[in-house]
């Protein structure tokens, strides 16, 4: 049998409704057999996992807001590492992380005008440095 494009289109639109319709009675029958259950166990067991998880780092971002308020330093905070591998939301290590230098390096300008009335030295500089800008 030759068919044109259009005849084409036309029994390839009724073929995919008679597939969707055979999915449909597919589906009903896997709802009744064992399979269907181990798998809905353990996608609910996921989700159950996943809202843990959530809580969990709501508690991380409290505990590290606490931490930054309790321990705050001007230009430095705690910071936790984060990344997305493999579908999964991963938390890296905890660390201290310095402000850009765009916004540290002209106040430390300004310290070093201050400094260097009171410093005969570089490392008086530095060590006046290193008291204003605690880590």
């Amino acid at each position: 049998m030759k068919t044109n494009t259009q005849e084409r289109e036309a029994i390839a639109k009724k073929f995919y409704k008679r597939l969707v319709e055979k999915a449909k009675v597919s589906t009903a029958e896997f709802k009744k057999t064992k399979e269907y259950k181990e798998i809905v166990k353990t996608i609910g067991e996921i989700n159950s996992l996943n809202k843990k998880t959530a809580q969990m780092r709501s508690d991380l971002e409290v505990r590290v807001s606490v931490y930054n308020e309790c321990h705050s330093a001007e230009h430095t905070r705690l910071m936790i590492d984060s990344y997305y591998r493999n579908g999964s939301h991963q938390e890296g290590s905890p660390r201290l992380e310095v402000d850009s230098s765009y916004v540290v390096e002209p106040e430390i300008r300004n310290a070093i005008l201050l400094a260097q009335v009171e410093s005969s030295d570089l490392n008086d500089i530095f060590s006046k440095l290193d008291e204003e800008f605690e880590i």
